[in-house]
């Protein structure tokens, strides 16, 4: 009853939110599409060794017009300055394989 009477309802809510935006951008700007690399929950890319991951960045880099996404859990290792990589802790990976 009190919902009939006010004129306003605030509702703090994070389904209100269209996270896949973000990545939709993406998908659209890729010249020759996208990639996306994720060891899934078990393995971890932050406890791959460097010579791992330069390894990887470098094979990313052979392919400047192929954009990789990434999930790498920790944003703060700034190991990656390839123009084509996006590392990111979080992807929504049901969204990005339907595409």
């Amino acid at each position: 009853k009190q919902a009939e009477q006010t004129s306003y309802i605030f509702v703090n809510n994070d389904e209100m939110i269209d996270f896949p935006r973000k990545w939709e951008r993406i998908f659209a700007t890729a010249e020759r599409g996208v990639i996306l690399m994720s060891f899934g929950t078990m393995a971890r890319s932050t406890e791959m060794g460097e010579a791992r991951r330069t390894a990887f960045v470098k094979a990313f880099q052979a392919f400047p017009d192929i954009t990789f996404i990434w999930r790498y859990e920790n944003r703060s290792d700034h190991f990656c300055n390839a123009s084509n990589v996006i590392l990111h802790d979080w992807l929504p990976q049901v969204d990005m394989l339907s595409k």
